[in-house]
């Protein structure tokens, strides 16, 4: 399901049963395992895991769904946690993480069953959440963020809508600027290219001002 990691000489894994390996790219063998389920109490979505381990510096981001912690960050040597989202424990759907940085903080941005949110990169604090894209069968698209600016889109009906991210409240938050039904983007996820974002909808390919 989810396109493997590969860091220099070292590959990143993740199963639908979500089995977590990275391996000796040159090799095969395996440095360390971890299941999303069976280390950290993940609950597996309908459809199996579907996501691309996330590697930034010395970390790796992925997303077990668990009641302690939507998503965890493991060193990408060991395997070793070092920290979950504790303020953010909704269940995983089938999206990929993003790194952005976001009104100057950098974080992990990802799709969980309820909303799509930003979690802080340096130890998992919740900064922010958007949840009007997001359907409680299957969240797939991958966020697309530009700037401030985050879009999201599901199917089942629900259509897909830019929110801007401010801040305010002594934290970030999110305002939604636009929402379009006909944006139900399933499956392939979405791409922006100059001021226009690409993908599929409810009647095909489809075409959006992405700030508009």
């Amino acid at each position: 399901r989810g396109t493997p990691t590969l860091v220099g000489d070292r590959l990143y894994t993740e199963g639908g049963n979500g089995d977590v390996t990275c391996l000796d790219a040159a090799t095969g063998k395996t440095l360390w395992y971890k299941s999303l389920v069976d280390d950290f109490g993940g609950k597996r979505p309908g459809w199996g895991y579907s996501e691309s381990p996330l590697v930034d510096g010395d970390l790796v981001f992925v997303t077990p769904g668990a009641s302690s912690g939507t998503l965890v960050a493991l060193n990408k040597e060991s395997g070793s946690t070092v920290w979950s989202s504790t303020a953010v424990t909704q269940g995983a759907h089938y999206a990929s993480p993003v790194l952005a940085t976001i009104q100057g903080r950098k974080q992990v941005v990802q799709f969980g069953r309820e909303s799509m949110f930003g979690v802080a990169e340096d130890g998992g604090a919740s900064l922010w959440s958007y949840k009007n894209a997001a359907n409680g069968t299957a969240n797939c698209s991958t966020a697309i963020v530009d700037g401030n600016y985050v879009l999201a889109s599901s199917a089942y009906g629900t259509g897909g809508g830019l929110a801007e991210i401010s801040v305010g409240d002594g934290g970030q938050q999110s305002k939604e600027i636009w929402f379009e039904k006909k944006l139900a983007n399933h499956h392939g996820g979405l791409v922006k290219v100059g001021d226009h974002v690409y993908g599929f909808g409810t009647g095909g390919l489809i075409c959006i001002h992405f700030l508009t």
